[in-house]
């Protein structure tokens, strides 16, 4: 592969100082708006398309002590305010901390999708 002209290798050099500098920001403010995006669709009844996955997975991961409906708005909440959180960097550690915990939500819902009908 024939390499780049030296011509562009100031530009190359500015382009790679930005995207050391402001990666981190954007990738935040990515996830920020993906989180606030899911959270707040799941307000709205019928239009997450994930919305009776997620409800049926955490009542069945509750035992059955929170009801689906009970567990969408409990999730539309704590999504709603990851997203908030990351866009604004408001008690950023705070944000962090559930994160880890969004996760294993997210794989109790893949295993009860791959339990299959009724299972």
């Amino acid at each position: 592969m024939a390499e780049l002209p030296s011509k562009y290798d100031p530009l190359d050099l500015k382009m790679t100082d930005w995207m050391a500098r402001n990666g981190v920001r954007l990738l935040r403010y990515s996830l920020g708006v993906v989180f606030l995006w899911f959270g707040i669709l799941k307000f709205f009844p019928g239009l997450s398309p994930a919305q009776s996955l997620a409800g049926d997975t955490i009542a069945r991961l509750s035992f059955d002590l929170l009801s689906p409906a009970a567990a969408v708005f409990l999730l539309a909440v704590w999504e709603s305010l990851i997203g908030i959180g990351l866009l604004t960097g408001y008690r950023l550690r705070g944000t962090r901390r559930p994160l880890p915990m969004r996760g294993a939500a997210w794989r109790g819902e893949e295993l009860h999708a791959s339990s299959g009908p009724g299972g």
